[in-house]
C-alpha cells in the first residue's frame, strides 16, 4: 500500500485498441505472478521504479512522501520494540487472484529463514499495516478487499489524512465484518498479540 502510491491505468496495450459494436473498448491483458517475476528478471519493468501486481494488473507506485516515510519508520521501530516476530517492511507478499502487493509493514509468523527462498503468503500474516495519505481511497477500496478475500486476519490502516487508525478484523468475503476507528488517546492490542497494547499516538506520530 503503501502510501503515496498511484494507480496508473494503461491506455493502450501493445498499441492496439479494438472496436466492438461501434464502441471503442480498451483491451487489457492480465498478468500472472510468473509473468510479473519474469518481466522483473528480464528488465522489462524498469529497476529504478516500484510496482505492485494487483489482480493481474501491474501498477506503478509513485515516490514516497516524507510524511509517509516518517510514519513507516515510526511504526517499524515500534514493531521491533513490541513484537517477537518477523517484521517485513515494504516487501512483497504472495496472494491469490494473481496479486503480489507490497504492504508497508507486515508482521509474519515463523522465522526469517523460512522466507529465504519463497515469499510469505496470507497464512503467514499475523498483522498487516498500510500507511495511507493520498492513497486512502485506493487502500480502502482496492487493497483492503483483496486482503479480506485472502483471509488476512487483521489489517490496520494508519490514516494520515484524518489522523486516525482504522482496524479491520474478521474477514468475510471481500470485506471485514469488524471495523474500529481509533484516535490518538486510544490504544489497541493486535489479535495475534493480545497482551500487547499499542497507543495510537505512537503509530501516527
Amino acid at each position: 500500500m503503501g502510501g503515496d502510491r498511484l494507480h496508473k491505468t494503461p491506455n493502450r496495450i501493445d498499441g492496439i485498441t479494438i472496436e466492438v459494436s461501434n464502441a471503442m473498448q480498451l483491451v487489457t491483458h492480465k498478468f500472472s505472478v510468473e509473468d510479473y517475476h519474469r518481466m522483473g528478471e528480464t528488465g522489462i519493468l524498469p529497476p529504478d521504479k516500484n510496482f505492485e501486481l494487483i489482480r493481474g494488473e501491474i501498477l506503478e507506485m509513485s515516490p514516497v512522501g516524507f510524511k509517509h516515510a516518517y510514519t513507516v519508520r515510526q511504526i517499524t521501530a515500534l514493531c521491533y520494540e513490541k513484537f517477537s516476530a518477523v517484521i517485513s517492511v515494504q516487501d512483497p507478499i504472495l496472494l491469490l487472484n494473481e496479486s503480489e502487493p507490497e504492504p508497508d509493514i507486515t508482521i509474519l509468523s515463523g522465522s526469517p529463514q523460512q522466507y529465504a527462498e519463497c515469499l510469505p503468503t496470507a497464512t503467514d500474516v499475523q498483522l498487516l499495516i498500510e500507511v495511507s495519505d493520498s492513497t486512502l481511497r485506493y487502500d480502502q477500496t482496492v487493497k483492503l478487499p483483496l486482503y479480506a478475500e485472502n483471509r488476512i486476519p487483521e489489517v490496520w490502516i494508519a490514516n494520515i489524512q484524518d489522523q486516525q487508525l482504522e482496524v479491520y478484523r474478521e474477514p468475510d468475503g471481500s470485506t471485514y465484518s469488524q471495523m474500529l476507528v481509533l484516535k490518538d488517546s486510544e490504544s489497541i492490542a493486535p489479535l495475534a498479540f493480545p497482551e500487547i497494547q499499542i497507543m495510537v499516538k505512537d503509530i501516527l506520530g
